[in-house]
């Protein structure tokens, strides 16, 4: 009788502990603003026009801070993002699902671009709507992203908007050209080398339709002697190339075909016909028609 009673106060300290355990992630999953608050967010920004302050660095995500609390929100690569001057941009459209927002910008000559905010449980529960409006209004314009924060154990800089710090307002600041001159360097990821290229995403789109249209071409298996060939000219053209090229998965394709041609598909495909191949003289040669197709 007393094994079972043990036995019966363990099951049900073991269901306490459980419920206690899991109970924060169940509420913490369920928070959300309700349709009151996204109507009035919504009406509160629609069609605003807010800032955008020029970016120290090519990155399209970063973290903000509202009162000691952390959010996320991420950026399309859209050129409204990546300039070099301050604008402004109209909100013309909201969206807001669960604990995210996103927010549609125009700029009547960048375009468009959208920006997601992320929010966590805790930052729903304890900001209010007016507070919400004001994350979504002024983070972007926030004259605080013309500044690295300095961390002087590592003698590293990082960005005003990275996660680095508990709070990057508590840390020491300055301009980028300031902190170079003091001897402190980039940090790794907040300045990592990022290719921007804006109009990827309709390049994409043209590159499909040119695939379509490729279908008459009989390509050249990858194994073979010439495709070998052309792809190792290309390799050697593009680690000679003088100038930087933008970031394109560069690929040197050879095509089945009687036909003398050449072309590049946008996003970095360089197609050449077998009878153009075959009518080189020599490597010369092929690189300067290599060349001139990217």
């Amino acid at each position: 009788m007393q094994i079972r009673y043990l036995i019966c106060n363990f099951a049900l300290c073991l269901m306490i502990f459980c419920t206690v355990w899991i109970w924060p992630t169940i509420v913490n999953a369920q928070v959300s603003l309700d349709a009151a608050s996204k109507a009035q967010i919504t009406s509160g920004i629609m069609n605003k026009e807010i800032l955008i302050m020029p970016q120290l660095n090519k990155l399209n995500f970063g973290f903000g801070r509202h009162k000691g609390i952390e959010f996320f929100y991420e950026k399309t690569i859209s050129k409204i993002f990546f300039q070099d001057k301050q604008l402004s941009a109209k909100i013309t459209d909201v969206s807001i699902e669960s604990s995210e927002i996103t927010l549609e910008l125009s700029h009547p000559a960048l375009g468009t671009g959208t920006i997601r905010f992320e929010f966590s449980p805790k930052l729903l529960k304890q900001t209010s709507e007016q507070g919400i409006e004001t994350i979504l209004l002024e983070t972007l314009g926030d004259p605080n992203h013309q500044y690295v924060v300095l961390d002087p154990s590592s003698k590293l800089y990082h960005l005003w908007s990275c996660n680095h710090f508990t709070d990057p307002a508590l840390m020491a600041r300055m301009k980028r050209e300031d902190a170079d001159q003091q001897g402190y360097r980039p940090s790794g990821f907040c300045f990592k080398k990022v290719v921007y290229l804006p109009d990827l995403a309709v390049e994409k789109a043209i590159e499909a339709e040119w695939s379509m249209r490729l279908r008459n071409y009989e390509p050249i298996e990858k194994e073979s002697a010439k495709q070998t060939h052309l792809a190792a000219i290309g390799e050697t053209v593009l680690k000679n190339w003088p100038v930087k090229l933008l970031g394109y998965d560069y690929a040197f394709y050879l095509a089945a075909s009687d036909e003398i041609n050449a072309f590049a598909i946008p996003t970095g495909k360089i197609i050449i016909t077998t009878a153009l191949f075959d009518s080189m003289d020599n490597d010369d040669e092929l690189e300067a028609l290599v060349a001139y197709a990217i």
